[in-house]
């Protein structure tokens, strides 16, 4: 399968969202208008297509509309929909990866040469502000990639989030996600799950 670009995995989340839903392309325009934006029927097909201009502006009027339609707030890298590796343009330049997509939407810095995430550990950590008490060096080591965003993704420490876990289903957030999603599921597949289960954590922290 080809890697997407930015405006194909919005098109098709756009496009899911809606079949999911039930939505017409009017009732998406329709909202998109109460929030500023001028949209038409026309215009919401275009960005299913990947044929609109993906602003920043259209990015949060998209948001903000299908979050009215569907009744649930969205995050931006919620647009891109499952896809794991994106382009920014169609056919041009290597594909990044969702996790980079993630911090950078998350106010992380933008710089070439920080989409290899193979080393995320220590590039989570370099992005540290000094003595902050998010991610220590011990936290983070022991740790997953995927309990390291979701805990900076909640404002939380490694720590915290990894005693939530325990607490919730008696593992860590990789094994609940494994076992939730199947051995042979997709990446796609584990990363849905893996969200969901982030929506759990938070939950479970308010209520202490």
């Amino acid at each position: 399968m080809s890697t997407p670009s930015i405006p194909e995995a919005v098109g098709s989340f756009v496009k899911k969202v809606r079949h999911d839903h039930e939505l017409t392309l009017d009732q998406i325009a329709l909202a998109g208008r109460q929030e500023g934006a001028g949209w038409s029927a026309s215009s919401v097909a275009n960005i299913e297509k990947a044929q609109a201009s993906l602003t920043l502006a259209t990015l949060i009027y998209l948001a903000l509309a299908l979050g009215k339609c569907i009744g649930s707030h969205l995050r931006l890298s919620d647009l891109l929909g499952d896809a794991d590796t994106v382009q920014l343009e169609p056919g041009r330049g290597t594909g990044m990866t969702r996790e980079w997509f993630d911090f950078i939407l998350n106010g992380g810095e933008v710089a070439r040469g920080r989409n290899d995430f193979s080393g995320v550990t220590e590039f989570v950590l370099s992005q540290e502000p000094e003595g902050s008490p998010l991610v220590t060096e011990e936290a983070a080591t022991a740790a997953s990639i995927a309990e390291v965003r979701a805990a900076r993704r909640l404002g939380v420490d490694v720590a915290t989030f990894k005693d939530a876990a325990i607490e919730l289903w008696g593992h860590s957030l990789d094994d609940e996600s494994r076992k939730r999603a199947g051995a042979e599921s997709t990446p796609q597949a584990r990363g849905r799950v893996t969200r969901h289960l982030v929506h759990e954590v938070r939950a479970h922290l308010r209520q202490d």
